[in-house]
């Protein structure tokens, strides 16, 4: 902290002299020390004035002006209020101001300057004196060696869990002769794969530097430190990261699955014509939301059925195409850079939609057949996007194709389904 006021100092002799015109000529620089004391790197300075050689060299030279006389009781009460006492030079004293440039973080081969910080002006109102000065400037020396420590030396960072949920887990073995000092972490959870954790050192409140060597004579070569997470399997954030073997793995397990659908839902007027994959719907929870599945591929099939059915009352042949879905969770990326997904945890379609051949079947109505999907894309993203669009982020990679099948139905048989009702 920079000192206003001059306090108790050493400096050298200094002659009297009286100029022509009565006034006391006095050199203010000699009676001014720079001191330095502490470590190197966190010295600290600080300058004395010597009221005591002062007031004994000009005692019997200072005069007071008349303007001086009569405001003596108040420069008496400030030079008091100063510990100084009563004579003239004591009382010049209390106009005395300065200050050092700097007085803290010093290192030996520092410079300081002393600036002093005077209003001639008043002094000559009061004070038959001539004054002279300049700025000092010392160089800092003598300022002890604090033995050298690094406060991370020991203490060993690593990283646990899984992407973007991964955690900080530390070992400490930090040398017993160190300061005992707090770590302090700008986060411990919720890690991904590139971000930075900081750690600083602190010291119960008080200045870690401060603290280290007044206590143990000991300086931190740092206080603080930058880990880079990496390492941690993470759960994919984007359908661009599904690598083709996995998204190889993941259709081969949805063709099972409509197979398995097929052939355990559809009537015997069915026929499976073709399943195609015509993309996914890649969805994460918002920030904020918390859930289990970190992910989820939600895989679209357009999975055509040759109809060919009918009663007394007529016959239908054509295609109808159920558009089927089967969600996966959980795509991780190991740390290997290895895909690991759990084909079976999925979902199938809990929705289902009726088509309806038109044809008269008595009492039950019209001959229909249900189908476990969705009659249309539109449904489709209403029944995963829409509904969830609030608490989860997603990307539509789905792209309708057309499909035909002209030599199933053969010339003139083909029959469009009813548009979605």
């Amino acid at each position: 902290m920079k000192k206003k006021f001059l306090v108790v100092a050493a400096g050298a002799m200094a002659a009297v002299a009286l100029t022509g015109c009565g006034k006391t000529k006095i050199n203010l620089d000699e009676y001014v020390e720079l001191k330095y004391e502490g470590y190197d790197t966190i010295g600290t300075a600080h300058y004395e004035f010597d009221y005591k050689h002062f007031e004994r060299d000009f005692e019997d030279s200072l005069k007071l002006t008349k303007e001086g006389e009569e405001d003596r009781k108040e420069m008496k009460e400030a030079a008091a209020a100063m510990n100084l006492g009563k004579s003239e030079p004591e009382l010049l004293a209390t106009f005395l101001k300065g200050e050092l440039d700097k007085s803290e973080g010093l290192s030996n081969g520092d410079e300081v300057t002393f600036k002093w910080d005077i209003d001639d002006e008043q002094i000559q109102e009061y004070f038959k004196v001539e004054l002279t000065y300049s700025d000092i400037t010392g160089t800092v020396e003598g300022l002890q060696e604090a033995q050298a420590f690094d406060p991370f030396d020991g203490y060993n960072v690593s990283f646990t869990g899984t992407a973007p949920d991964g955690r900080i887990s530390v070992e400490n073995s930090v040398s017993g002769t160190n300061p005992r000092l707090n770590y302090e972490f700008d986060k411990t959870e919720g890690l991904s794969n590139g971000d930075t954790v900081k750690i600083t050192v602190s010291a119960y409140g008080d200045d870690v530097v401060k603290y280290c060597v007044e206590n143990y004579g000991m300086i931190p070569t740092v206080t603080e430190k930058e880990y880079t997470v990496e390492g941690l399997p993470s759960y994919a954030m984007s359908a661009a990261e599904i690598s083709d073997e996995t998204l190889g793995k993941m259709q081969k397990q949805c063709e099972d699955i409509i197979n398995t659908y097929v052939a355990s839902d559809w009537a015997e007027e069915a026929t499976l014509a073709g399943a195609t994959y015509i993309g996914n719907y890649f969805m994460t929870p918002k920030a904020g939301v918390s859930s289990s599945n970190k992910n989820q591929i939600t895989m679209v099939y357009k999975v055509d059925c040759l109809l060919d059915c009918g009663n007394s009352n007529g016959s239908f042949k054509g295609i109808v195409t159920d558009y089927y879905t089967v969600t996966f969770y959980n795509l991780m990326i190991l740390a290997d850079g290895t895909q690991s997904l759990d084909l079976s945890n999925y979902n199938k379609p809990y929705a289902s939609w009726n088509y309806d051949t038109g044809i008269d079947n008595g009492w039950w109505g019209t001959l229909a057949y249900r189908y476990y999907g969705y009659q249309n894309l539109d449904n489709v993203f209403n029944d995963f996007i829409t509904k969830n669009v609030e608490k989860y982020n997603y990307e539509d990679n789905v792209e309708d194709v057309e499909t035909s099948y002209d030599d199933l139905l053969g010339e003139g048989e083909a029959e469009e389904a009813p548009a979605a009702e």
